[in-house]
């Protein structure tokens, strides 16, 4: 269920952005009293990267201590550990409004969520 949240919520607000039959739905989210409801969209985007990647995290960390998959699960755990650090860099950019990183961190932190996640699997 967290990783469909998680996974629906970021198409949603990140990557259907691109897609023209979407853009009613963004425009729309852009007008002022919409405010409330894009900040409530744009937390829960890092409730759930946070929630996934801490689970993913504590999924590690278990593995690590039964010294299965060793090298692995140490680079799953790094992984993770980088994810959560980029969500929380993200949430306090939302949350004390600072624009222009936001709108770095917009850009590339899906792209560096695959890669934390995607990473030690390669």
């Amino acid at each position: 269920v967290q990783n469909l949240g998680t996974h629906l919520n970021t198409w949603i607000m990140y990557r259907l952005r691109f897609e023209p039959d979407f853009f009613f739905y963004y425009k729309w989210m852009m007008q002022p009293e919409m405010e409330t409801i894009k900040d409530t969209q744009q937390f829960l985007v890092s409730y759930f990267y946070f929630a996934q990647n801490a689970c993913a995290f504590l999924f590690a960390l278990n593995r690590y201590t039964e010294r299965n998959l060793t090298i692995q699960m140490l680079c799953v755990f790094a992984s993770q550990a980088a994810n959560i650090i980029v969500v929380i860099i993200n949430s306090i950019f939302v949350f004390t409004r600072n624009m222009e990183s936001l709108k770095v961190m917009s850009h590339i932190l899906p792209f560096m969520s695959d890669l934390f996640s995607l990473g030690p699997a390669v």
